[in-house]
């Protein structure tokens, strides 16, 4: 039932316990996801495809029409060095950066857990996420097949909020 193509709109519900939480009702993330009836998912965020726009996870049916997802990111930043620059978009020299030459570092791995309840038409689910954003360990690159990805990590942040989603058909 779970399975198909779904446009999800991710909203944060002003109540993350890492500050600054964003606001509620502000736009986390959007974009398109697929259900696979494997117990698999894949993302297509709206998030620029250099930062790392896609996730993939699992899933498992929890309840009746409710669903616990679990999916992982390796987001990618503008070069950001903590204590030299003054956010994640700046050089150490003040400047913005920008143009076709940014140099784009692995900021860490993004852990998304969901819990989603399908409505009883099937063409619409709510529910709640966690969005924890990791930050690589020191001197580190993309995690290599089966380490764990939040070893040696630090959180950055935590951002908690709803979901909702649409069904995508070919009507």
């Amino acid at each position: 039932a779970i399975t198909g193509l779904w446009n999800f709109n991710l909203m944060s519900d002003g109540k993350s316990p890492s500050p600054p939480a964003p606001p509620e009702g502000v736009l986390v993330d959007s974009g398109f996801v697929t259900w696979h009836d494997d117990g698999t998912e894949i993302m297509n965020s709206g998030r620029a495809p250099v930062s790392g726009s896609f996730c993939m996870g699992v899933w498992k049916p929890v309840g009746v029409r409710t669903y616990r997802l679990t999916h992982w990111a390796l987001s990618w930043i503008p070069h950001y060095e903590p204590g030299q620059t003054s956010n994640w978009a700046g050089n150490p020299d003040g400047s913005v950066v920008g143009g076709d030459n940014e140099a784009f570092d692995f900021f860490g791995p993004t852990r998304i857990q969901e819990t989603v309840t399908l409505a009883k038409d099937r063409n619409h689910y709510t529910g709640t996420f966690t969005l924890t954003q990791y930050v690589k360990a020191p001197a580190s690159h993309v995690p290599p097949l089966g380490v764990d990805v939040t070893q040696n990590a630090g959180v950055a942040f935590v951002i908690t909020g709803t979901l909702s989603a649409t069904r995508v058909t070919a009507d």
